[in-house]
Parts: C-alpha cells; structure tokens; sequence
C-alpha cells in the first residue's frame, strides 16, 4: 500500500485535489469574482450535506460492522491483487559480493519507463583492503585509493563491467544470492 501513494499517478492526484481548491480561493480573493469557488467548492458542500444526511440515517449498529469488515476484506484482497509484493523482490537486498576476482558493490534503480530494476554504481573493491576502488572505465583501471594497487583490465577483460553485471543477474535468476 506504502508503493500506492510513492508512484506518481497518485501524487498528481493527490496534489491536483488538494491544491485546487486553495488556488481557485486565492484567484477569487484577488479578483472578487467567486466564479471558481462556486464551480469547485459546489461539490463539496453537496458531499458535505450528504454525509450530514447520511450521519442521520438510522442503521443498526450491527449492519455497521459487518459493511466494515467487508470494506476491509475487500481492501486486503485488492491490495493482495494488484500490489503483491512477494518474494521476487528479496533480490533488492543483493547488493554485494565476491565476483571473479574481486568484491563488488552495487545499487538497485528502478526504471518507470522499463518497469525493471537496474543495476547502478557497479564498483570493485580492493581485495587487499577492502577499500572501493577508483574506476575508470576509459583506460579500464582500477585503482585503490589506499594502497595503489592499480588492475588493468584491458590485459586481462575477466573483471569487466557488463561480464560482473551479466553474473549478479546470473545468481538472481537461479536464486544464488
């Protein structure tokens, strides 16, 4: 439910319900002309006046209750439907380990455009001292910013970017993270 109000379609909304109102009173305090108020705030006194209206209804306390745990019935299977997040995502934990050579870090960013996750900030690490390593992938050099140890890997291509990432997607796919 928590991802429901982070994607961005609900934030517009949100925003466009809430701010609406504000900026159409401020239009109309400015230029003395209710014409938007009477157009956007209309509907909410209608609201207003049926929830006043319906407060008064007499219902029976237990009719209540068995509508409520219905709502809430329905709200956990919608949520269970559309929003499972089962455990196809434990993988977003994995953000370290021992590939080749050496030990490499890495961040998960998740692409909205894609709708999949992407491996971002690919880094190795020292194996001496367990420091990150400076990566310049023009000269294909690591170099430790310890203890000097430079790794060139246009000699030697094991330790290569899109190798490192094709084995951290490897180990996802067959679960060996």
């Amino acid at each position: 439910m928590k991802k429901f109000f982070k994607h961005p379609i609900t934030i517009a909304l949100i925003s466009c319900l809430f701010f609406t109102p504000i900026g159409s009173a401020i239009y109309d305090h400015t230029k003395n002309v209710p014409v938007l108020t009477d157009i956007i705030l209309k509907p909410f006194s209608v609201i207003w006046n049926g929830i006043l209206s319906f407060i008064a209804y007499k219902v029976s306390i237990g009719s209540i209750l068995i509508t409520l745990v219905l709502l809430i019935g329905l709200i956990f299977s919608i949520d269970k439907i559309f929003f499972s997040y089962s455990n196809q995502k434990d993988f977003l934990d994995f953000k370290s380990g021992v590939l080749k050579q050496w030990k490499w870090s890495w961040e998960w960013s998740y692409n909205y455009r894609t709708q999949k996750y992407n491996i971002s900030h690919l880094r190795p690490y020292c194996h001496k001292c367990d420091i990150k390593m400076i990566a310049d992938y023009r000269v294909y050099v690591f170099d430790c910013p310890n203890c000097n140890l430079q790794y060139n890997t246009a000699y030697n291509t094991n330790e290569d970017k899109t190798k490192i990432e094709a084995l951290i997607l490897d180990r996802i796919d067959k679960g060996n993270f």
